[in-house]
């Protein structure tokens, strides 16, 4: 097999294989395809064989899409393995720092267990470099504080801090504001004193837990995420 293709709805831990790589309109257009979440990951149109593929003729059926579980060999040295996970948290950490842009919303993991696996954040400026010869990607941000009494609500602050990029899961986060539609429980809209509210989309919400689980699958160690005074203090604080 030739031809690798991983996507989020596969999950961690499964591919898409075919014997050989194939860019013509026919297959680009099909692996574009949404997917269907009533459908097994098999029965995906964006798998199919298209009848007009540029190899179709050749091949037949033998260029089809296998779902595949991916995991190392037995013979894999740990050593070895802890190389690979760096090598992708690496390139995972410099994606994320590409993405981020002043006033956009990041998503931090963190073992805090008063939170639902995250911390959120307001971007103040662009990623740099640590001078300290590392070479670590950081940021400046604001701390975004949880609404006391209004799951998945989310005021700003101007408490600053500085997040080493590779706690980053998500630098796109998905804010709504309040609306007539969208409007947080009144006991806890008596508490903002007119600070601004918004509620994380619960697509950002749910693509922040996968990616989490996804970064423990490389051994990512959520709890280095800052948990001091912060967290413990000021967690149910409206600024």
């Amino acid at each position: 097999m030739y031809h690798y293709y991983t996507c989020p709805e596969l999950k961690t831990g499964f591919a898409a294989l075919r014997r050989h790589p194939c860019n013509c309109t026919a297959c680009d257009e099909t692996i574009r395809k949404p997917w269907d979440g009533s459908k097994a990951a098999k029965d995906q149109e964006r798998f199919a064989n298209p009848e007009d593929c540029f190899f179709r003729e050749v091949m037949g059926e033998h260029n089809c899409w296998y779902i595949v579980e991916v995991k190392p060999a037995a013979d894999t040295e740990e050593e070895e393995l802890a190389e690979v996970f760096e090598d992708i948290i690496h390139h995972v950490t410099s994606a994320v720092a590409e993405s981020i842009e002043p006033g956009s919303i990041g998503a931090i993991a963190t073992a805090d267990e008063t939170t639902d696996g995250y911390y959120l954040v307001e971007f103040s400026g662009l990623p740099f470099v640590e001078q300290d010869g590392s070479g670590a990607l950081l940021c400046e941000c604001y701390w975004l504080y949880p609404v006391p009494g209004a799951k998945k609500w989310y005021t700003r602050s101007e408490v600053a801090h500085t997040v080493d990029l590779t706690k980053v899961v998500d630098a796109k986060v998905e804010m709504s504001s309040m609306s007539q539609g969208n409007m947080i429980p009144a006991g806890a809209r008596r508490l903002l004193d007119g600070n601004i509210a918004e509620k994380i989309s619960e697509t950002s919400h749910n693509f922040i837990l996968d990616e989490i689980l996804r970064r423990e699958r490389l051994e990512y160690d959520p709890s280095r995420v800052y948990t001091g005074d912060l967290a413990e203090s000021d967690s149910d604080r409206v600024m």
